[in-house]
Protein backbone atom coordinates (compact mmCIF):
# COMPACT_ATOMS: atom_id res chain seq x y z
CA UNK A 1 0.00 0.00 0.00
CA UNK A 2 1.92 3.43 1.31
CA UNK A 3 5.17 1.54 -0.33
CA UNK A 4 3.56 1.45 -3.58
CA UNK A 5 1.96 4.94 -2.95
CA UNK A 6 5.30 6.59 -1.72
CA UNK A 7 6.75 5.22 -5.40
CA UNK A 8 4.25 7.07 -7.45
CA UNK A 9 3.16 9.65 -5.37
CA UNK A 10 6.13 10.97 -3.34
CA UNK A 11 5.88 11.59 0.24
CA UNK A 12 3.09 14.58 -0.11
CA UNK A 13 0.35 15.32 -1.82
CA UNK A 14 -3.39 14.59 -1.36
CA UNK A 15 -2.69 11.17 -3.02
CA UNK A 16 -0.51 9.98 -0.26
CA UNK A 17 -3.13 11.65 2.73
CA UNK A 18 -6.09 9.41 0.91
CA UNK A 19 -3.56 6.60 1.14
CA UNK A 20 -2.66 7.29 4.98
CA UNK A 21 -6.60 7.66 5.94
CA UNK A 22 -7.66 4.49 3.81
CA UNK A 23 -4.57 2.34 5.54
CA UNK A 24 -5.52 3.70 9.04
CA UNK A 25 -9.44 2.78 8.30
CA UNK A 26 -8.52 -0.69 7.08
CA UNK A 27 -5.96 -1.10 10.23
CA UNK A 28 -8.42 0.20 12.77
CA UNK A 29 -10.99 -1.99 11.29
CA UNK A 30 -8.97 -5.02 11.25
CA UNK A 31 -7.90 -3.88 15.10
CA UNK A 32 -11.71 -4.13 16.27
CA UNK A 33 -12.76 -6.88 14.18
CA UNK A 34 -9.76 -8.69 16.46
CA UNK A 35 -11.11 -7.13 19.57
CA UNK A 36 -14.42 -8.38 19.14
CA UNK A 37 -13.40 -11.97 18.21
CA UNK A 38 -11.63 -11.95 21.54
CA UNK A 39 -14.24 -10.44 23.60
CA UNK A 40 -16.67 -13.41 22.17
CA UNK A 41 -13.84 -16.01 23.60
CA UNK A 42 -13.82 -14.09 26.49
CA UNK A 43 -17.33 -14.59 27.04
CA UNK A 44 -16.86 -18.56 26.44
CA UNK A 45 -14.21 -18.66 29.22
CA UNK A 46 -15.76 -16.28 31.63
CA UNK A 47 -18.75 -19.32 32.63
CA UNK A 48 -15.99 -21.83 33.82
CA UNK A 49 -14.25 -19.40 35.80
CA UNK A 50 -17.16 -18.11 37.54
CA UNK A 51 -17.73 -21.77 38.43
CA UNK A 52 -14.08 -22.70 39.96
CA UNK A 53 -14.49 -19.31 42.35
CA UNK A 54 -18.24 -20.43 43.25
CA UNK A 55 -16.97 -23.97 43.73
CA UNK A 56 -14.69 -23.19 46.23
CA UNK A 57 -16.87 -22.57 48.51
CA UNK A 58 -18.99 -25.59 48.22
CA UNK A 59 -16.25 -27.76 48.91
CA UNK A 60 -15.70 -28.44 52.56
CA UNK A 61 -12.03 -28.92 53.71
CA UNK A 62 -11.94 -29.34 56.97
CA UNK A 63 -10.54 -33.20 56.89
CA UNK A 64 -7.96 -31.70 54.79
CA UNK A 65 -8.52 -33.12 51.33
CA UNK A 66 -9.87 -30.96 48.65
CA UNK A 67 -11.91 -32.11 45.38
CA UNK A 68 -13.02 -29.51 44.53
CA UNK A 69 -11.23 -26.33 42.05
CA UNK A 70 -8.86 -24.29 44.18
CA UNK A 71 -8.05 -20.51 44.27
CA UNK A 72 -5.04 -21.59 41.87
CA UNK A 73 -8.03 -23.22 39.26
CA UNK A 74 -9.11 -19.49 39.62
CA UNK A 75 -5.85 -17.77 38.95
CA UNK A 76 -5.46 -20.19 36.05
CA UNK A 77 -8.36 -19.43 34.75
CA UNK A 78 -8.00 -15.65 34.92
CA UNK A 79 -4.31 -15.44 33.13
CA UNK A 80 -6.02 -17.61 29.99
CA UNK A 81 -9.01 -14.60 30.30
CA UNK A 82 -5.97 -12.46 30.23
CA UNK A 83 -3.94 -13.98 27.57
CA UNK A 84 -6.94 -13.89 25.14
CA UNK A 85 -7.35 -10.29 26.10
CA UNK A 86 -3.72 -9.78 25.11
CA UNK A 87 -3.65 -11.75 21.73
CA UNK A 88 -6.79 -10.18 20.33
CA UNK A 89 -6.01 -6.43 21.64
CA UNK A 90 -8.36 -6.11 24.15
CA UNK A 91 -5.45 -4.69 26.54
CA UNK A 92 -3.99 -2.38 23.54
CA UNK A 93 -7.34 -0.49 22.57
CA UNK A 94 -6.95 3.43 22.63
CA UNK A 95 -10.22 4.40 22.72
CA UNK A 96 -11.01 5.85 26.73
CA UNK A 97 -14.63 4.32 26.62
CA UNK A 98 -13.29 0.91 25.27
CA UNK A 99 -10.32 0.57 28.08
CA UNK A 100 -12.50 1.59 30.77
CA UNK A 101 -14.93 -1.41 29.81
CA UNK A 102 -12.23 -3.97 29.33
CA UNK A 103 -10.60 -2.85 32.71
CA UNK A 104 -13.41 -3.63 34.11
CA UNK A 105 -14.81 -6.89 32.84
CA UNK A 106 -10.76 -8.47 32.09
CA UNK A 107 -8.52 -7.12 34.91
CA UNK A 108 -11.17 -6.04 38.16
CA UNK A 109 -13.61 -8.40 37.79
CA UNK A 110 -11.41 -11.73 37.77
CA UNK A 111 -9.52 -9.89 39.64
CA UNK A 112 -12.05 -9.96 42.54
CA UNK A 113 -13.18 -13.78 41.50
CA UNK A 114 -9.13 -14.87 42.42
CA UNK A 115 -9.40 -12.69 45.67
CA UNK A 116 -12.60 -14.18 46.94
CA UNK A 117 -11.44 -18.10 46.07
CA UNK A 118 -8.49 -17.57 47.91
CA UNK A 119 -10.95 -15.81 50.94
CA UNK A 120 -13.25 -18.83 50.54
CA UNK A 121 -10.19 -21.70 50.91
CA UNK A 122 -8.82 -19.71 53.50
CA UNK A 123 -12.61 -19.96 55.86
CA UNK A 124 -13.28 -23.10 54.26
CA UNK A 125 -9.80 -24.98 55.20
CA UNK A 126 -9.22 -26.31 58.90
CA UNK A 127 -5.71 -25.57 59.18
CA UNK A 128 -5.42 -21.92 58.19
CA UNK A 129 -4.58 -19.76 60.25
CA UNK A 130 -6.80 -16.56 61.57
CA UNK A 131 -4.31 -14.47 60.22
CA UNK A 132 -4.66 -15.63 56.82
CA UNK A 133 -8.04 -15.49 57.02
CA UNK A 134 -8.19 -11.84 57.46
CA UNK A 135 -5.75 -10.92 55.05
CA UNK A 136 -7.40 -12.40 52.32
CA UNK A 137 -10.73 -10.87 53.43
CA UNK A 138 -8.45 -7.43 53.04
CA UNK A 139 -7.47 -8.60 49.56
CA UNK A 140 -10.81 -9.28 48.57
CA UNK A 141 -12.57 -5.81 50.34
CA UNK A 142 -9.19 -4.09 47.90
CA UNK A 143 -10.10 -5.90 44.76
CA UNK A 144 -13.86 -4.96 45.16
CA UNK A 145 -12.64 -1.28 45.81
CA UNK A 146 -10.98 -1.55 42.57
CA UNK A 147 -14.10 -2.71 40.76
CA UNK A 148 -16.04 -0.59 41.92
CA UNK A 149 -13.88 2.53 41.38
CA UNK A 150 -13.53 1.33 37.54
CA UNK A 151 -17.07 0.56 37.28
CA UNK A 152 -17.84 4.36 38.17
CA UNK A 153 -15.97 5.46 35.96
CA UNK A 154 -18.02 3.67 32.97
CA UNK A 155 -20.70 5.75 31.10
CA UNK A 156 -23.56 3.16 31.05
CA UNK A 157 -26.67 2.68 32.80
CA UNK A 158 -26.93 -1.13 33.07
CA UNK A 159 -23.08 -1.04 34.01
CA UNK A 160 -23.82 1.36 37.02
CA UNK A 161 -26.60 -0.99 38.19
CA UNK A 162 -25.20 -3.77 38.01
CA UNK A 163 -21.96 -2.02 40.23
CA UNK A 164 -24.62 -0.93 42.23
CA UNK A 165 -26.05 -4.11 43.40
CA UNK A 166 -23.46 -6.06 43.89
CA UNK A 167 -22.32 -3.37 46.10
CA UNK A 168 -25.09 -4.01 48.39
CA UNK A 169 -24.52 -7.63 48.17
CA UNK A 170 -21.21 -7.13 49.08
CA UNK A 171 -21.59 -5.56 51.87
CA UNK A 172 -24.13 -8.36 53.29
CA UNK A 173 -21.04 -10.77 52.10
CA UNK A 174 -18.45 -9.12 54.16
CA UNK A 175 -20.47 -9.08 57.13
CA UNK A 176 -21.14 -12.58 56.52
CA UNK A 177 -17.65 -13.74 55.75
CA UNK A 178 -16.22 -11.71 58.82
CA UNK A 179 -18.99 -13.62 61.03
CA UNK A 180 -18.05 -16.50 59.73
CA UNK A 181 -14.41 -16.13 59.84
CA UNK A 182 -15.25 -15.27 63.72
CA UNK A 183 -17.00 -18.22 64.54
CA UNK A 184 -16.06 -21.20 61.79
CA UNK A 185 -17.62 -23.87 63.07
CA UNK A 186 -21.21 -22.53 63.42
CA UNK A 187 -23.44 -24.04 61.18
CA UNK A 188 -25.86 -20.59 60.34
CA UNK A 189 -22.46 -18.58 60.09
CA UNK A 190 -21.28 -20.68 57.57
CA UNK A 191 -24.74 -20.77 55.97
CA UNK A 192 -25.17 -17.16 56.14
CA UNK A 193 -21.23 -16.81 54.12
CA UNK A 194 -22.63 -19.35 51.69
CA UNK A 195 -25.76 -17.46 50.89
CA UNK A 196 -24.71 -14.12 50.37
CA UNK A 197 -21.20 -15.38 48.58
CA UNK A 198 -23.90 -17.09 46.16
CA UNK A 199 -26.22 -13.38 45.83
CA UNK A 200 -22.57 -11.70 45.52
CA UNK A 201 -21.32 -13.71 42.88
CA UNK A 202 -24.36 -13.37 40.91
CA UNK A 203 -24.34 -9.49 40.69
CA UNK A 204 -20.23 -9.98 40.40
CA UNK A 205 -21.54 -11.84 37.48
CA UNK A 206 -23.94 -9.34 36.22
CA UNK A 207 -21.23 -6.75 36.32
CA UNK A 208 -18.97 -8.78 34.40
CA UNK A 209 -21.86 -9.21 32.09
CA UNK A 210 -22.91 -5.56 31.86
CA UNK A 211 -19.71 -4.71 30.72
CA UNK A 212 -18.93 -7.63 28.54
CA UNK A 213 -22.22 -6.50 26.73
CA UNK A 214 -21.43 -2.65 26.93
CA UNK A 215 -18.02 -2.99 25.11
CA UNK A 216 -19.05 -6.03 22.50
CA UNK A 217 -22.09 -3.25 21.47
CA UNK A 218 -18.98 -0.50 21.47
CA UNK A 219 -17.14 -2.66 19.29
CA UNK A 220 -20.54 -3.52 16.91
CA UNK A 221 -20.81 0.69 16.84
CA UNK A 222 -17.19 1.00 15.78
CA UNK A 223 -17.27 -1.81 13.46
CA UNK A 224 -20.44 -0.14 11.71
CA UNK A 225 -18.78 3.08 11.46
CA UNK A 226 -15.60 1.89 10.15
CA UNK A 227 -17.47 0.39 7.33
CA UNK A 228 -19.40 3.01 6.46
CA UNK A 229 -16.11 5.41 6.36
CA UNK A 230 -14.48 2.73 4.39
CA UNK A 231 -17.60 2.56 2.05
CA UNK A 232 -17.52 6.11 1.78
CA UNK A 233 -14.64 6.25 1.24
CA UNK A 234 -14.50 3.64 -1.38
CA UNK A 235 -17.43 5.14 -3.17
CA UNK A 236 -15.78 8.67 -3.06
CA UNK A 237 -12.50 7.16 -4.14
CA UNK A 238 -14.80 5.96 -7.24
CA UNK A 239 -16.18 9.06 -7.64
CA UNK A 240 -12.97 10.85 -7.67
CA UNK A 241 -11.54 8.52 -10.06
CA UNK A 242 -14.93 8.58 -12.60
CA UNK A 243 -14.36 12.79 -12.25
CA UNK A 244 -10.95 12.59 -12.44
CA UNK A 245 -10.77 9.87 -15.68
CA UNK A 246 -13.32 12.10 -16.82
CA UNK A 247 -11.54 15.57 -16.64
CA UNK A 248 -8.28 13.60 -18.09
CA UNK A 249 -10.23 12.87 -20.82
CA UNK A 250 -11.41 16.21 -21.90
CA UNK A 251 -7.91 17.53 -21.54
CA UNK A 252 -6.15 14.82 -22.99
CA UNK A 253 -8.34 15.25 -25.70
CA UNK A 254 -7.90 19.25 -25.32
CA UNK A 255 -4.39 17.97 -26.01
CA UNK A 256 -4.61 15.44 -28.88
CA UNK A 257 -6.46 18.34 -30.26
CA UNK A 258 -3.97 21.13 -30.09
CA UNK A 259 -1.51 18.24 -31.46
CA UNK A 260 -2.94 17.40 -33.89
CA UNK A 261 -3.37 21.08 -35.15
CA UNK A 262 0.26 22.01 -34.39
CA UNK A 263 0.59 18.23 -37.19
CA UNK A 264 -1.41 19.81 -39.74
CA UNK A 265 -0.06 23.16 -39.40
CA UNK A 266 3.24 21.78 -39.60
CA UNK A 267 1.81 19.93 -42.76
CA UNK A 268 0.63 22.89 -44.38
CA UNK A 269 4.26 24.51 -43.80
CA UNK A 270 6.05 21.85 -45.64
CA UNK A 271 3.61 21.86 -48.56
CA UNK A 272 4.76 25.48 -49.30
CA UNK A 273 2.57 27.61 -47.26
CA UNK A 274 4.71 29.80 -45.44
CA UNK A 275 2.00 31.99 -44.61
CA UNK A 276 0.04 29.88 -42.38
CA UNK A 277 -0.30 31.33 -38.87
CA UNK A 278 1.12 28.57 -36.16
CA UNK A 279 -1.10 28.51 -33.47
CA UNK A 280 -1.05 28.29 -29.97
CA UNK A 281 2.28 30.17 -29.68
CA UNK A 282 1.68 32.41 -26.59
CA UNK A 283 0.71 29.45 -24.29
CA UNK A 284 2.60 28.75 -20.96
CA UNK A 285 2.72 24.92 -21.57
CA UNK A 286 4.36 21.75 -23.55
CA UNK A 287 1.91 22.86 -26.43
CA UNK A 288 2.96 26.44 -26.58
CA UNK A 289 6.44 24.95 -26.89
CA UNK A 290 5.80 22.81 -29.78
CA UNK A 291 4.17 25.67 -31.21
CA UNK A 292 7.22 27.99 -30.59
CA UNK A 293 9.02 25.13 -31.95
CA UNK A 294 7.05 24.88 -35.46
CA UNK A 295 6.94 28.83 -35.77
CA UNK A 296 11.05 28.30 -35.96
CA UNK A 297 10.50 25.91 -38.26
CA UNK A 298 8.49 28.43 -40.22
CA UNK A 299 10.74 30.97 -39.72
CA UNK A 300 13.60 29.01 -41.23
CA UNK A 301 11.83 27.44 -43.91
CA UNK A 302 11.09 31.42 -44.66
CA UNK A 303 14.60 32.28 -45.04
CA UNK A 304 15.61 29.10 -46.59
CA UNK A 305 12.76 30.29 -49.81
CA UNK A 306 13.97 33.81 -49.63
CA UNK A 307 17.61 32.47 -49.95
CA UNK A 308 16.93 29.83 -52.79
CA UNK A 309 14.95 33.23 -54.53
CA UNK A 310 18.20 35.24 -53.86
CA UNK A 311 20.00 32.57 -55.37
CA UNK A 312 17.93 31.71 -58.48
CA UNK A 313 17.93 35.82 -59.18
CA UNK A 314 21.94 36.11 -58.73
CA UNK A 315 21.74 32.66 -61.13
CA UNK A 316 19.49 34.64 -63.71
CA UNK A 317 21.93 37.75 -63.46
CA UNK A 318 24.97 35.52 -63.68
CA UNK A 319 23.58 33.70 -67.02
CA UNK A 320 22.35 37.01 -68.76
CA UNK A 321 26.21 38.23 -68.16
CA UNK A 322 27.43 35.21 -69.14
CA UNK A 323 25.18 35.25 -72.58
CA UNK A 324 25.81 39.04 -72.84
CA UNK A 325 29.77 38.54 -72.48
CA UNK A 326 29.10 35.47 -74.74
CA UNK A 327 27.99 37.91 -78.06
CA UNK A 328 30.37 39.73 -77.29
CA UNK A 329 33.01 37.32 -77.87
CA UNK A 330 31.09 36.29 -80.30
CA UNK A 331 30.93 39.48 -82.15
CA UNK A 332 34.70 40.00 -81.21
CA UNK A 333 35.14 37.48 -83.51
CA UNK A 334 33.13 37.39 -85.72
CA UNK A 335 35.16 41.11 -86.41
CA UNK A 336 38.17 39.62 -86.09
CA UNK A 337 37.34 36.95 -88.47
CA UNK A 338 36.47 39.80 -90.97
CA UNK A 339 39.21 42.16 -90.48
CA UNK A 340 41.27 38.55 -91.20
CA UNK A 341 39.27 37.95 -94.09
CA UNK A 342 39.88 41.67 -95.40
CA UNK A 343 43.95 41.01 -94.46
CA UNK A 344 43.71 38.15 -96.42
CA UNK A 345 41.63 39.41 -99.21
CA UNK A 346 44.15 42.87 -99.30
CA UNK A 347 47.21 39.95 -99.24
CA UNK A 348 45.78 38.10 -102.28
CA UNK A 349 44.48 41.21 -103.62
CA UNK A 350 47.62 42.93 -103.66
CA UNK A 351 49.51 39.63 -104.47
CA UNK A 352 47.10 39.46 -107.44
CA UNK A 353 47.12 42.88 -108.87
CA UNK A 354 45.11 45.75 -108.84
CA UNK A 355 43.53 48.20 -111.73
CA UNK A 356 41.39 50.95 -111.78
CA UNK A 357 39.35 52.96 -114.28
CA UNK A 358 38.18 56.39 -114.93
CA UNK A 359 35.41 55.52 -116.79
CA UNK A 360 34.65 59.45 -118.07
CA UNK A 361 38.15 59.66 -119.65
CA UNK A 362 38.18 55.52 -120.61
CA UNK A 363 41.42 55.67 -119.03
CA UNK A 364 42.94 53.16 -117.00
CA UNK A 365 45.97 52.67 -113.97
CA UNK A 366 46.86 49.20 -113.36
CA UNK A 367 49.51 48.19 -110.17
CA UNK A 368 53.28 46.25 -111.23
CA UNK A 369 51.55 42.81 -110.49
CA UNK A 370 48.78 43.52 -112.82
CA UNK A 371 51.19 44.42 -115.78
CA UNK A 372 52.98 41.41 -115.15
CA UNK A 373 49.71 39.40 -115.04
CA UNK A 374 48.80 41.05 -118.60
CA UNK A 375 52.53 40.63 -120.23
CA UNK A 376 52.96 44.43 -120.68
CA UNK A 377 53.07 47.50 -119.17
CA UNK A 378 50.55 49.89 -119.44
CA UNK A 379 50.40 52.31 -121.78
CA UNK A 380 48.94 56.11 -121.95
CA UNK A 381 46.29 55.37 -125.01
CA UNK A 382 45.14 52.02 -123.81
CA UNK A 383 41.20 51.92 -123.76
CA UNK A 384 38.75 49.57 -122.18
CA UNK A 385 39.18 46.94 -125.20
CA UNK A 386 43.02 46.80 -124.86
CA UNK A 387 43.03 45.43 -121.24
CA UNK A 388 39.76 43.26 -121.38
CA UNK A 389 41.79 40.12 -122.18
CA UNK A 390 43.46 40.41 -119.06
CA UNK A 391 40.43 40.40 -116.75
CA UNK A 392 39.29 36.59 -115.93
CA UNK A 393 36.63 35.51 -118.01
CA UNK A 394 34.75 34.31 -115.17
CA UNK A 395 34.45 37.93 -113.74
CA UNK A 396 34.00 39.66 -117.55
CA UNK A 397 30.10 39.92 -117.61
CA UNK A 398 29.59 40.73 -113.94
CA UNK A 399 32.13 43.86 -114.64
CA UNK A 400 30.81 44.67 -118.21
CA UNK A 401 27.24 45.05 -116.45
CA UNK A 402 28.48 47.44 -114.13
CA UNK A 403 29.92 49.46 -116.90
CA UNK A 404 27.12 49.68 -119.05
CA UNK A 405 24.71 50.47 -115.74
CA UNK A 406 27.03 53.46 -115.28
CA UNK A 407 26.88 54.68 -118.80
CA UNK A 408 23.27 54.31 -119.36
CA UNK A 409 21.72 54.84 -115.95
CA UNK A 410 24.64 56.71 -114.54
CA UNK A 411 25.03 54.61 -111.66
CA UNK A 412 28.35 54.35 -109.79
Amino acid sequence: GLDAVDRVFGQRGAARHVAVAEHRLVHNLAFTRQESAGLRAAQRVWPTIVWQASAVSACDDRDGTRQCPGPRDVVQGQQSLMEIAAHSNLLLDPELGSYQLMDVALIQTPDVLSSDAALAAALTTRTAARRDVWAALGQTNAAIDKMFDAAARVDDPQVRAATAAATAAWTRYERAAEAFAAAPRNAMARAAYLEARVTFFATVDAVWRASADALDAHLRDRIDILNARLTAGFLFTILALVISGALMALIGQSIVSRQRNLVQTMKTICDGDLQTRVPYRDHENETGEMARAVEIFRSAMIDRQMLAQHLETERRLLEAKVETRTLEVAESAACAEAAARKLTMALATAKAGMWGCDVVTRRFWMSTAAEAICGRPLRKEDVVEDVWPAVIEEDQPRLAALFRRFLTDGEP
